[in-house]
């Protein structure tokens, strides 16, 4: 990700300490006005891209997981190609590629499809963020929806990965 969430509009303080002494700045935070957003749109917005970023992180932690105990594991291990096909799905850190098959349906422990049903799941959350990140406007019931599943994929996903530890 390139940017963070917008800031929402209100008053915000800086503290700048330097040594023993500290400064603090009090300033406001202006909505765009050709926007017409009220504040709780602005919150709603920031409150599914910061969802959407610790979902971020929790697949890049996951990748690092995987790196781990794929490096602990013996060749030949069977586990290591369920690990490299976990670290596929996620996208994570060496990862190759996505989900196979790009049939409709469930994907394993219930979870409802991705889009397309191919790309990793860091593409798509990804893919989320610069969509509700790029909007002028509160985020969409679509937008919600697919956080809510894709949400639910990553769950069952990083549940794979709790067995081992």
């Amino acid at each position: 990700m390139q940017r963070g969430p917008k800031a929402v509009p209100g008053a915000y303080q800086i503290h700048l300490t330097v040594g023993t002494t500290t400064q603090t700045v009090t300033f406001k935070v202006l909505g765009d006005p050709g926007a017409h957003l009220t504040q709780q749109d602005y919150q709603s917005q920031y409150d599914l891209l910061k969802r959407v970023e610790d979902a971020i992180a929790q697949i890049q932690d996951a990748g690092k997981t995987i790196q781990q105990r794929r490096a602990s594991l013996p060749a030949g291990d069977p586990k290591l190609a369920e690990l490299t096909a976990l670290q596929a799905a996620l996208g994570a850190a060496g990862g190759r590629g996505g989900r196979g098959g790009g049939g409709g349906g469930a994907e394993a422990g219930g979870a409802p499809p991705r889009m397309g049903g191919t790309q990793p799941l860091l593409s798509e959350f990804t893919s989320l963020y610069t969509f509700v990140h790029d909007s002028e406007n509160r985020p969409t019931g679509a937008a919600l929806d697919r956080y809510r599943d894709l949400r639910k994929v990553l769950d069952a996903d990083l549940a794979k990965l709790e067995p081992a530890r």
